[in-house]
């Protein structure tokens, strides 16, 4: 089977989902191709189940796509408005965060990507690429034991591993290393918390609590993190901490196992210890295992930890966002620091590289140095990073430009 677009997109998380809606709202012929059943990755399968990445100075509604998820959330009752939140258990880098109903938002951007006219192809894994004169011609993925190849004009790598650039040879990050890699975090929730008795714990508590749950080894980090989805008695958790190497095939699947047993020792330990919890069950748990990075490459411009931290502002800026430089280590502890400008933001030419001329990068594989990306990689950036990547490649279908050659100014999101 053949199929020809004008976009194609490798990858359906946040950032793909963006990219593919101004895509096609831009008027080119777009396809999204998705691994699993549902479009939103961590957002809805890895059910992190809140959204940050907004910038301090954010207005609300917010702009664009994001604000449009927000708004569709909000009709089906099925988020809180934004607030200031304690990461790991600290209120003072002043992160606006929205919780959110991560199976709502799977209808949710179904529905937005139907609306924006854009097709989408579920359950299918990419395989290979015909790459040809700096340019990608096709892909080729796998659907039921079948080869689906796809041609077309521009194509965008939305993939968490970055398997489209890595077929082409985009450089890797120079500071890039597959040992250095942050652990993930397994997300899940549990039903029937006495929320209205656990939010009484100061945050000294519930790091007491968690002291004694790491001595006992049964918790991984060093505060109770637990929030209200919105829906009565249910919380989130994002308390499981497994070294992995994702782009180690046995060494990931080995992570999913270890993720599991360790949701199963904090839902117990929490059982056991925490008020509120006496009569808490484990509801859900997340599709995946949670990764924080894996490749990323060499664009056109490598996003710096000085660029964040100086808030510098790039004539091509295509979005900006004020979360932390946020490294979780391989310990219970955490580390982030929060831009001193308070706000930071993305150049175009970081979603761009010179080796293709028709291949734009969107989410966290961008052209960001590990300090930067560790800012970046939140679900709000990267679905302005979508959006702003989905209409770079309507323009270049339109004017036939490469899209390294596009100037990031006319993208107008900023």
């Amino acid at each position: 089977m053949e199929l020809v677009y004008d976009v194609v997109i490798i990858g359906g998380g946040t950032s793909g989902f963006a990219a593919a809606v101004a895509s096609a709202r831009h008027g080119a012929k777009t396809l999204v191709i998705e691994e699993n059943a549902f479009l939103g990755g961590m957002a809805t399968g890895g059910m992190v189940s809140q959204f940050m990445g907004f910038a301090d100075d954010e207005t609300f509604p917010a702009r664009g796509v994001v604000g449009e998820v927000l708004d569709k959330l909000h009709q089906h009752d099925a988020c809180e408005d934004p607030k200031v939140i304690y990461l790991a258990g600290r209120k003072e880098a002043n992160v606006l965060a929205v919780s959110y109903d991560s199976d709502i938002l799977k209808f949710v951007l179904d529905e937005i990507v139907e609306e924006a006219g854009a097709d989408i192809l579920f359950h299918a894994k990419y395989v290979d690429a015909k790459i040809e004169n700096n340019r990608v011609r096709s892909v080729d993925v796998a659907v039921n034991g079948e080869i689906i190849h796809i041609c077309a004009k521009v194509f965008i790598d939305a993939s968490f591993h970055g398997v489209l650039a890595y077929k082409c040879n985009i450089p890797l990050q120079e500071d890039y290393d597959n040992k250095d890699f942050q652990p993930g975090s397994l997300m899940f929730k549990m039903a029937d918390v006495d929320s209205e008795e656990f939010l009484a714990l100061s945050q000294e508590e519930k790091k007491s609590i968690a002291r004694n749950g790491i001595d006992e080894g049964q918790l991984y980090v060093e505060t109770i993190m637990s929030r209200p989805t919105g829906k009565t008695g249910i919380h989130f958790h994002n308390m499981s901490r497994v070294p992995n190497d994702p782009t180690d095939p046995v060494g990931w699947s080995k992570a999913e196992i270890a993720a599991r047993k360790q949701v199963m020792n904090i839902s117990e330990y929490m059982i056991r210890n925490v008020p509120g919890y006496q009569n808490a069950v484990i509801s859900s748990t997340g599709s995946f295992l949670g990764l924080r990075d894996s490749r990323r490459f060499t664009g056109s411009y490598t996003l710096t930890k000085d660029d964040v931290m100086e808030g510098v502002q790039f004539e091509d800026s295509i979005a900006a966002s004020s979360f932390p430089i946020d490294i979780h280590p391989k310990d219970t502890g955490f580390s982030f620091v929060k831009p001193s400008n308070g706000k930071f933001f993305i150049p175009y030419r970081s979603i761009v590289c010179k080796e293709i001329n028709n291949l734009i990068l969107a989410g966290r594989i961008i052209s960001a140095d590990k300090y930067a990306h560790a800012s970046l990689r939140v679900m709000i950036t990267c679905m302005r990073i979508g959006e702003a990547a989905g209409i770079a490649a309507s323009m270049a279908v339109r004017d036939g430009t490469d899209t390294n050659k596009i100037n990031g100014q006319l993208i107008g999101l900023m």
